[in-house]
């Protein structure tokens, strides 16, 4: 699992529907919850969770995609496995895992030293902790 710190940069919501903006080491993301502190205030540092299997890569990526979160990486390092392998990718201070299919690594042409867009779906980051 990945883990990030943030600090809460803006909560909006309708009825129990919240969009959290943070601002990271990462850079700026967004998460959508359905169950969140009500507690959780602007300014607070939390610790940001998203699974390794959420995190997609793309290479040379131009155009629109409807996903919040789309920050630059380096490709830091890749463990090649017969089926999945995990490519780590630098983004600021942080260094995040993506769990890919070896074909997709194979496909992308990935190697150490890559830029990529590392891309992650706002509803699949997820609250850790809160700094009391």
């Amino acid at each position: 699992m990945n883990r990030v710190e943030a600090k809460v940069k803006d909560i909006r919501s309708v009825d129990s529907l919240y969009v959290v903006t943070f601002k990271c080491c990462i850079g700026q993301v967004r998460m959508v919850s359905l169950d969140l502190d009500r507690q959780l205030q602007e300014g607070d540092i939390v610790t940001l969770g998203v699974n390794f299997t959420s995190v997609a890569v793309a290479k040379n990526f131009r155009g629109a995609l409807s996903f919040t979160n789309q920050l630059p990486a380096k490709i830091s390092g890749i463990e090649h496995g017969e089926l999945l392998s995990v490519v780590e990718l630098a983004c600021g201070e942080a260094v995040l895992e993506s769990l890919l299919l070896t074909d997709s690594v194979t496909r992308l042409e990935l190697k150490p030293e890559d830029n990529v867009t590392m891309i992650i779906k706002a509803n699949d980051i997820y609250l850790l902790g809160r700094e009391k």
